[in-house]
């Protein structure tokens, strides 16, 4: 799922301020990999103006850049072939058709109808899956929209969906467990923990912001990464809960003491996270809590990237201290979408990933 994405939680977490977790042996490795001395310079889009107060995410699908914003019309569709906008759908509101509290998810699917990929967004406000099927909603065609509600009672308070298709639906159920993993297949619910990978006691609830996750998925062979906002580490999953790997690619050993005492001092690292198939794209934050939101003190963003084991091969700063709060992977042009809030006018930029 695109975050609130790391930037919400950060935000609100700086405003907060022991119970160990059930156990995992997952491989621990400590990865370096390569470190750029070139930073990666993006062409900033002029064709695109952006015009939201608050969180924007980005996806990427064929020919289609998607562009959601938590207010109306919730998306906008361009093409990455010209920039042009092709249409806009969504609004916010209480009606059938309308959301309350819309987040887009970084997977796509594909119409078995007229082949158009499918865009989806969750709404926690009502608790439903909106499918749009892009061609469809381009050429104003019935039906483009499609809603599916959460297979799930009213006890789980779901604020985040990870991960949906015909297969699989991941999702975030409580600050008690990490994820919970539902098969469509034959209704099977598995409810994941959040690892035990903290050596001092916290508080349940604080877990929820620690592990907060970024996931994309890897369907072929059913595992999935998870990004960590407050340890600088990369989990890789498998379909069943499992914890495989866990990369670590960054210390922070003042966590116990940030955690009790300065939460705005904490670090923060994978916002978002995107992969091709053969690579995994993951937003580190590289900052400070207290730092992020601020264009003077932000150190460089940077983009991690880690082969389908979880290895980290390279990390790629970006430049000019841009506040990106969302990533987008172009697979068929091998680029790189970028939504940099603190931009004037033109906020989408675009990096080659040759």
């Amino acid at each position: 799922m695109k975050n609130v994405k790391g930037v919400g939680i950060m935000l609100f977490f700086v405003l907060l301020i022991g119970c160990k977790d059930e156990k995992s042996t997952p491989e621990k490795v400590i990865e370096k990999g390569v470190f750029s001395l070139t930073e990666l310079k993006g062409t900033q889009i002029s064709d695109i103006e952006i015009f939201s107060s608050q969180y924007v995410n980005l996806v990427v699908v064929d020919t289609f850049l998607v562009v959601q914003k938590n207010q109306s019309p919730i998306l906008q569709v361009f093409s990455t072939k010209n920039y042009n906008l092709l249409v806009e759908a969504g609004n916010m509101g209480e009606g059938p058709e309308e959301l309350k509290n819309p987040t887009l998810l970084n997977n796509t699917l594909q119409s078995t109808q007229n082949n158009s990929p499918i865009i989806q967004v969750y709404d926690a406000g009502s608790r439903r899956i909106f499918q749009y099927n892009v061609l469809n909603l381009i050429d104003q065609n019935e039906p483009f929209l499609n809603t599916i509600e959460l297979p799930l009672d009213e006890t789980f308070d779901v604020s985040m969906v990870y991960f949906n298709n015909e297969d699989w639906l991941i999702l975030n159920p409580s600050e008690f467990n990490r994820f919970l993993i539902h098969s469509y297949k034959d209704s099977t619910q598995i409810l994941v923990p959040y690892p035990d990978k903290l050596d001092f006691e916290v508080d349940p609830y604080y877990k929820l912001f620690i592990y907060y996750s970024s996931v994309a998925m890897e369907a072929k062979k059913q595992q999935f990464f998870s990004g960590n906002l407050l340890l600088g580490e990369l989990d890789l999953y498998d379909i069943k809960g499992n914890l495989i790997k866990s990369t670590k690619f960054q210390e922070n050993s003042t966590l116990e003491k940030d955690i009790n005492t300065l939460p705005q001092n904490m670090n923060s690292y994978i916002s978002d996270i995107e992969t091709d198939g053969n690579y995994m794209y993951a937003l580190n934050n590289n900052n400070k809590l207290l730092n992020a939101d601020k264009d003077e003190d932000r150190n460089n963003m940077q983009l991690l990237v880690f082969d389908m084991n979880g290895t980290l091969l390279k990390t790629l700063p970006f430049s000019d201290q841009k506040f990106i709060t969302s990533i987008a992977l172009d697979r068929q042009e091998n680029k790189l979408y970028a939504y940099s809030l603190h931009e004037e006018k033109h906020n989408i930029f675009v990096y080659d990933l040759e």
